[in-house]
């Protein structure tokens, strides 16, 4: 039996040292996966920081973007404007040089109906004077050819 204490001590040693090394283990893994916790809660701070940033710098493109646009819709519009305004006074322009040819036009056509008056009657006059020229160069030649033959002669106008 002297023996027996011997191996129950050894054992209840090799237990204590089989604990100890068990809580050392665990102990070691503990302080392992805080670490790795940690160094996995950095990378992912450092992530969402650099993600943060990228989005920050996206946003700022963005409104970049936005404000470029809208100067060059603001432009565009402007621009429009403009040759809207320049294509109204022209056509207001041609309008009106076009409503004074119309007028020159009419004004034209009036004075040549007052002269195409005045030419009707002028011909008037010439086709009366020309009647009675016509009817008097008529009466003269038939009285001097019937006096040529004679055909009065025998009548006296007393």
């Amino acid at each position: 039996m002297s023996e027996s204490p011997t191996i129950s001590y050894t054992l209840e040693e090799f237990l204590l040292r089989f604990e100890q090394r068990v809580e050392r283990q665990f102990s070691e893994l503990n302080q392992k996966m805080d670490r790795q916790y940690t160094e996995l809660t950095q990378r992912i701070d450092k992530l969402d920081e650099k993600m943060d940033r990228q989005y920050a710098e996206l946003t700022q493109r963005i409104d970049k973007l936005d404000e470029k646009m809208d100067r060059q819709y603001a432009e565009l519009n402007q621009k429009m404007d403009r040759q809207y305004a320049e294509l109204n006074q022209k056509m207001d322009r041609q309008y009106a040089e076009l409503n004074q040819k119309i007028s020159d036009v009419s004004g034209d056509v009036r004075a040549l109906g007052e002269q195409v008056k005045g030419i009707d009657k002028r011909l008037e006059t010439l086709e009366f004077i020309l009647r009675g020229g016509v009817v008097t160069f008529l009466t003269g030649s038939v009285g001097l050819l019937l006096n040529a033959f004679g055909v009065f002669s025998n009548f006296s106008f007393k």
